[in-house]
């Protein structure tokens, strides 16, 4: 309901805007203006994209080399989550992956039908946001045989720059955040959920224990990186960094005792209590919590760095509920899209918009 707030408030704006957005022919080439070039890497064929909206630290300073392969999927042992005498071997894991990009590669026609189980191992949770004729996107499966729920993300060049195709959403967060997409805040889940747990195990008095499931990455075999290079984007003329074009993020299944609801006053209490603890470094949507059947533990499953995708800095108000929060980061969504003039926008580009960064 609140997100459908939301969607609706900004989408009566962009209904009254596009109109007149359209930029005049006769008027002058910037030659300032930010630009981002996209290629696959060590090709020279690139994607451009022109916008006063990129900024330095969502395309350039989000990606981690370091930490990613630091959180590497392992190729030993896992033990199953509340099983210790089970386990898998990463290898396994990191096999049914390959095999399930080779599906996605050769065409395979998606289940229009939600939760439907077309691949061999894998059973799609959630696919809203993945173009399967152009097979980009973003889409979370479960593993049928083991207990592990992968989040495969994929990018091409083309699907990059053009984040206007992509629907509302991530439209929002390319006009709130600097450009930002969910490829590139997907590498902020491993490094937010340890800020989180360390919020959770500082602070007194929660009275409820809380836990997030682990996290690896993974980049199929075979699958190509991205090369990025800016001009005219913060400080420096020129920037440049590679990211892979295809990751998963592996994490343990969650089996749910009860589910968060807006209906339960309690569920938005504690909700809302932990995302200000955490300066809502988490995104407060009420199905990102749920209490674990094993251990009656409220489990935060997504912990996607949230002032990346909303270009959220310090969050000054203390939330206790939903419904103001969501109106106020509507507000702050159309004063990315509409409010700020030519200036302005040339100043974010150059010195940033202010958002928290991990």
């Amino acid at each position: 309901m609140l997100n459908m707030l939301f969607t609706g408030i900004i989408s009566l704006m962009l209904f009254g805007y596009a109109p007149t957005h359209a930029r005049s022919v006769f008027r002058p080439q910037d030659p300032y203006k930010p630009k981002l070039s996209v290629a696959w890497e060590n090709k020279h064929k690139q994607c451009i994209l022109e916008s006063y909206y990129l900024q330095e630290y969502p395309l350039f300073g989000i990606f981690d080399q370091e930490h990613f392969f630091n959180n590497y999927l392992p190729t030993g042992s896992i033990h199953f989550r509340n099983d210790k005498n089970k386990s898998v071997d990463g290898t396994t894991i990191a096999l049914l992956i390959d095999e399930l990009l080779e599906e996605i590669n050769q065409k395979k026609k998606l289940p229009k039908i939600k939760r439907s189980t077309e691949f061999k191992h894998f059973s799609i949770l959630r696919k809203r946001n993945f173009n399967r004729k152009k097979k980009n996107g973003f889409m979370i499966l479960k593993c049928k045989d083991y207990p592990f729920v992968v989040k495969l993300s994929i990018e091409t060049p083309e699907s990059f720059t053009q984040p206007f195709t992509k629907g509302l959403e991530p439209l929002f967060f390319f006009f709130m955040a600097g450009g930002t997409n969910r490829h590139l805040s997907g590498f902020t889940r491993i490094k937010n959920a340890d800020y989180v747990r360390n919020c959770i195990a500082q602070a007194p008095n929660l009275n409820v224990e809380f836990d997030i499931p682990r996290k690896w990455f993974y980049i199929p075999k075979n699958c190509p990186w991205l090369e990025l290079k800016g001009k005219n984007i913060g400080k420096n003329k020129h920037l440049s960094t590679s990211i892979p074009g295809t990751y998963c993020i592996i994490a343990d299944a969650i089996e749910f005792d009860h589910k968060f609801t807006l209906t339960c006053k309690n569920d938005r209490e504690i909700s809302m209590k932990l995302c200000n603890l955490v300066n809502f470094y988490i995104d407060p949507h009420i199905d990102n919590f749920m209490v674990e059947k094993e251990t009656n533990k409220v489990v935060i499953i997504d912990t996607e760095h949230f002032p990346t995708i909303t270009g959220l800095g310090q969050v000054d108000t203390v939330y206790t509920n939903q419904f103001h929060w969501y109106v106020d980061l509507a507000f702050k969504c159309i004063d990315d899209l509409f409010l700020r003039d030519k200036s302005k926008r040339k100043d974010i580009a150059m010195n940033g918009a202010g958002q928290l960064k991990l």
